[in-house]
C-alpha cells in the first residue's frame, strides 16, 4: 500500500505535463510536426517514464532492504531497542529510526569505552601493586608485552629496556642444577597450562644471582590457542637461606658447626649399607678429651668453647674428604671411618686424629696441651646396628682412659686390644 502511495505521487506530475501537451491545439501541432513526429515523442516521452519508474523501484527496493538490514543489525546488537519493522515501512520512518538506533549505539559505546577505562585502570593499579615480578609475554618469541613496577626493580631495568625484548635476554633465568630444562612460560606455551618452578636469574646488581619461584599461566582465546602468557616470579633467596640455615641448625652442631648425633646417625646408616653391598669394612671413633673439666674450671668455659672449635677444626682436617666428623655432646666426638683395610689401618688413622689434637693450642697469652682418648669399633663386622655400634665404640674408648688415657683401643670380636 505505501508503495501504491509514492507511485501516485509520481505519475500524477507526469501525467499533468502530459495533459498539458496534449492540450496544445490540433492545428498548431500539424503546422510544425506531422504525425510520426508525434508518435516517436511519444515514445520517447513513455520510455524515460518507464525507466524512471523502474529505476526509482529497483533503487527503493534496495534502500529498504539496506535499512531493514541495518535496523535488524540495530536490534541485534541493543536488544534493549524493542522495535517492530512492521512498523517502519517508509524509508523517512525507517531513516528516522536508524538514527535514534545510532544515537542509541553511541551512547551504549561511549558507555562501555568508560567501563572499558575504568577497568584497565582498575587493572593497572592491581598490576602496579603486586610485590612479584609480573610480566605479559607473547607466546612464539617470548616478547615482553607489559610489565610491573617489581619486575623492573628485581632487574633493575628501566621500562624501554624490556618491552619488546626477549624474556631470557632480560632475566638471564636457569634451571638450578644446570640442566637444559624448559622453563615454565615455554611449558605453558605448549601444552596451554598452569606450570611453575625454580630459576636462577640475574638480579638487581651486576652478577648478583638470585632464586626465584616461577609460575606462568597461559590466556587462552576461545578457540583455546595461547594469546599470551603471564609470568610471575617471586624472590625467594632469603627464605631459601633460611630453609639452609635452619636445617643446618637442625643437622649441626652451633657451636663447632659439626654434623650433630642426628645427622652422624644418618650418615653412619648410609656407610653400613654401602660397605655391606660393597663387602668392606669401615670404622667408627669415639674421642674424648682427657680432663676437659678441669681445662673448664681452669680456664673458664670461653677459653674451653674455643679448645673444642679448635679440636673440631683439626679433627676435620684429619680425615679424608669421604670421612665424618661430628660433636656428639659435651667434649665428645665422632668420626666414620671408609674403606680401612684391617685394624692397623685403622690404628693409623686413629693416631692421625689423636696426634694433631694433642698439639698445643693458643688461649690469649697462654698455651694449653691437651690429650683424648679413642675407642675404635668396626663395622660390619661387629654389628650393623647403629646403637649397638655407639655402645661398642663407647666401651672402647673407657677401656682407653682406664689403661692410661692418651691412647687408642679397638675392640675386636675376640675383645683383644
Amino acid at each position: 500500500m505505501a508503495h501504491m502511495k509514492h507511485l501516485v505521487k509520481i505519475i500524477i506530475p507526469i501525467l499533468f505535463i502530459g495533459s498539458m501537451l496534449v492540450s496544445i491545439p490540433a492545428c498548431d501541432l500539424y503546422t510544425q510536426i506531422d504525425e510520426d513526429t508525434l508518435i516517436i515523442l511519444a515514445a520517447i516521452f513513455t520510455s524515460i517514464t518507464l525507466i524512471v519508474l523502474i529505476t526509482w523501484l529497483i533503487l527503493h527496493r534496495r534502500i529498504n532492504a539496506k535499512l531493514d538490514k541495518l535496523l535488524t543489525l540495530s536490534l541485534k546488537h541493543f536488544p534493549e531497542q524493542k522495535t517492530n519493522l512492521k512498523h517502519y515501512d517508509t524509508c523517512p520512518k525507517k531513516l528516522s529510526k536508524l538514527i535514534e538506533s545510532f544515537m542509541q549505539a553511541s551512547k551504549e559505546i561511549e558507555k562501555r569505552e568508560t567501563e572499558l577505562l575504568r577497568s584497565n585502570e582498575f587493572t593497572t593499579s592491581i598490576l602496579n601493586n603486586i610485590s612479584d615480578a609480573v610480566c605479559v609475554l607473547e607466546p612464539k618469541e617470548f616478547r615482553i608485552v607489559a610489565v610491573n613496577p617489581a619486575f623492573l626493580k628485581m632487574h633493575n631495568i628501566k621500562l624501554r629496556e624490556a618491552i619488546g625484548k626477549d624474556c631470557h635476554s632480560v632475566a638471564h633465568c636457569k634451571d638450578l642444577n644446570g640442566n637444559n630444562n624448559l622453563c615454565p612460560g615455554k611449558k605453558a606455551a605448549e601444552d596451554g597450562t598452569l606450570h611453575s618452578g625454580r630459576r636462577r636469574c640475574k638480579g638487581n646488581s651486576e652478577g648478583e644471582q638470585i632464586i626465584c619461584a616461577i609460575s606462568a599461566s597461559p590466556i587462552l582465546d576461545h578457540t583455546g590457542k595461547v594469546t599470551k602468557i603471564i609470568r610471575v616470579a617471586n624472590n625467594i633467596t632469603n627464605i631459601i637461606k633460611q630453609q639452609r640455615q635452619i636445617e643446618h641448625m637442625a643437622y649441626h652442631d652451633s657451636l663447632t658447626g659439626l654434623p650433630n648425633r642426628s645427622l652422624f646417625k644418618d650418615r653412619l646408616n648410609q656407610a653400613i649399607l654401602h660397605s655391606t653391598r660393597n663387602h668392606n669394612s669401615g670404622v667408627i671413633a669415639l674421642l674424648d678429651l682427657d680432663k676437659f673439666k678441669q681445662i673448664n674450671d681452669t680456664y673458664g668455659h670461653a677459653a674451653g668453647d674455643e679448645i673444642l672449635k679448635t679440636v673440631a677444626h683439626r679433627l676435620t682436617l684429619s680425615v679424608r674428604e669421604s670421612d665424618t666428623v661430628a660433636r656428639m655432646s659435651g667434649d665428645e666426638f665422632l668420626a666414620i671411618f671408609h674403606h680401612v683395610t684391617d685394624h692397623n689401618h685403622a690404628k693409623i688413622l686413629a693416631q692421625q686424629l689423636l696426634s694433631n689434637i694433642c698439639q698445643p693450642i693458643s688461649i690469649g697469652n697462654k698455651e694449653i696441651t691437651i690429650a683424648a682418648s679413642i675407642g675404635l669399633c668396626f663395622f660390619p663386622e661387629q654389628g650393623t646396628d647403629i646403637d649397638e655400634l655407639l655402645k661398642c665404640a663407647d666401651k672402647a674408648m673407657y677401656t682407653a682412659k682406664e689403661t692410661g688415657r692418651n691412647r687408642i683401643y679397638l675392640t675386636t670380636n675376640d675383645s683383644n686390644p
